[in-house]
């Protein structure tokens, strides 16, 4: 499609009249201009134009929206004369240039909606002047800078996105954003610390921070967001301990931690958030032992990710009580003994990662095919990763009872001894299989090419 230059469009808006239909949106509300073409309105429109009285159409419009169109050049300064404007929503097109100085103009502006465009430069410390704005939203641009620390007199604003631009420097002080719910930073360069003010924002509900700079502690006050649903810390250089606190946020349904940095114990408190469907601590230096209890106070979990951290000792057999778990991944920890059999009563399981770990296979209680056995309750598994454990087993008859969904199965470096199994070859989806680095792999290799895995 052609791209339509916006001052273009502007000055061609002049020349129709128009009527604004409200629709409902996601990050913005949305608005659509409806043209009319009927006699009457071009008999008003050519009288118009002979009085030149065309001016009021746009001077005294409440809502622009041209979202999702092909819209390229500049946002004409003009725009910002539109002293009635209340939505100005510009979202995805391929506008350039920077935003006008004279924005702050804009008195009665609540929706500023100009993402996923291709503007420059950085964002005017005159924006703070919309006292009326509700809604911001420069999310994937080229704006670069600092974040202009007058924005914490928008004391209306309730949804602040700048996420995915190149804006560096501290993140300002925004304890005065009393009304904020949601704030979006992520993929930035922001460095410095998370200021401990930000928790008197209490009526955040999701925090994104996600893939910057920023370093220190998180924040001792974290415990005060008590209507966070999202929390996104991740890929940043925050280091020390998780905060308790984390335990008071009783909406909670999403926490991602992976850092590089985070040490200590894994805080009881965060393992007992009935709400909690998505928990990320990988990647960190975390050690200890999961409790005895671990699964109970996590009902509705659905993904667990604790890779690479320095985690100890068992899985307990209660994991299955959280019940409701599609993703489990392990890998990269201090785990030792038998995996437990209830894995198998996770029966919407999708992946199940404990590679590099201590992990056997047999003890007095637990026969070397009931871990396998068990799982073939799991219908939905697609991946078995259970690679550099020292497993010391036979590969039962009964892995054809794995899921038929199961895509990816990674046994190597597990002692595998014995023959291959020819039922394995009767689990048609898999594409992906390996048992390197295990016994008599000449053997195994003679074995594979008579079965029917064509896509190994």
């Amino acid at each position: 499609m052609r791209e339509l230059l916006l001052p273009l469009l502007l000055s061609t808006l002049f020349l129709f009249p128009f009527s604004v239909v409200a629709s409902s949106g996601s990050e913005c509300n949305s608005f659509m201009l409806t043209f009319d073409g009927n006699d009457v309105m071009e008999q008003r429109l050519a009288e118009e134009w002979r009085n030149s009285n065309l001016d009021w159409k746009l001077v005294y419009a409440s809502t622009l929206e041209f979202g999702n169109n092909s819209f390229g050049g500049l946002i004409p300064p003009s725009i910002c004369n539109l002293f009635k404007l209340e939505t100005l929503d510009l979202k995805s097109n391929s506008i350039n240039g920077s935003i006008p100085l004279d924005i702050g103009r804009l008195q009665h502006l609540k929706v500023l909606c100009i993402s996923r465009n291709m503007l420059l430069g950085s964002i005017p410390p005159t924006i703070s002047n919309l006292s009326s704005l509700e809604h911001l939203s420069l999310s994937l641009n080229f704006l670069e800078g600092q974040i202009p620390k007058e924005i914490n007199k928008l004391t209306n604003l309730k949804n602040m996105y700048m996420g995915m631009n190149k804006l560096s420097g501290q993140i300002p002080s925004i304890g005065n954003l009393f009304m904020l719910e949601n704030l979006y930073l992520a993929r930035n360069s922001l460095q410095g610390n998370i200021q401990n003010e930000i928790s008197n924002l209490t009526n955040l509900s999701c925090i994104y921070v996600s893939a910057n700079q920023l370093s220190g502690h998180i924040p001792r006050g974290i415990g005060k967001f008590t209507r966070l649903q999202e929390l996104f810390l991740d890929n940043n250089n925050l280091e020390g301990s998780i905060p308790m606190k984390i335990g008071n946020l009783q909406q909670l349904e999403i926490l991602q931690l992976s850092q590089k940095k985070l040490r200590g114990f894994l805080p009881s408190e965060i393992l007992n958030m009935s709400t909690l469907e998505v928990l990320s601590l990988s990647n960190n230096s975390l050690s200890g032992s999961l409790p005895s209890n671990f699964g109970f106070g996590l009902s509705n979990l659905q993904m667990l990710y604790l890779w690479g951290n320095k985690l100890s000792q068992k899985i307990p057999n209660t994991i299955s009580n959280a019940s409701k778990l599609t993703t489990l991944e392990l890998e990269d920890n201090n785990f030792k003994g038998v995996l437990p059999n209830t894995l198998g009563h996770l029966r919407y399981l999708e992946t199940l990662s404990v590679s590099d770990n201590n992990f056997t296979s047999i003890d007095t209680s637990n026969s070397e095919i009931g871990f396998f056995n068990s799982l073939s309750n799991c219908r939905h598994l697609n991946s078995l990763i259970l690679s550099m454990n020292p497993l010391h087993m036979k590969l039962p008859k009964s892995i054809e009872n794995l899921s038929n969904s199961l895509q990816v199965l990674l046994v190597d470096s597990c002692r595998i001894n014995g023959n291959i199994p020819s039922e394995i070859g009767n689990l048609s989806n898999l594409f992906q299989l390996s048992l390197a680095e295990n016994f008599q792999m000449d053997q195994y290799q003679k074995q594979l090419a008579t079965y029917k895995l064509l896509k190994i």
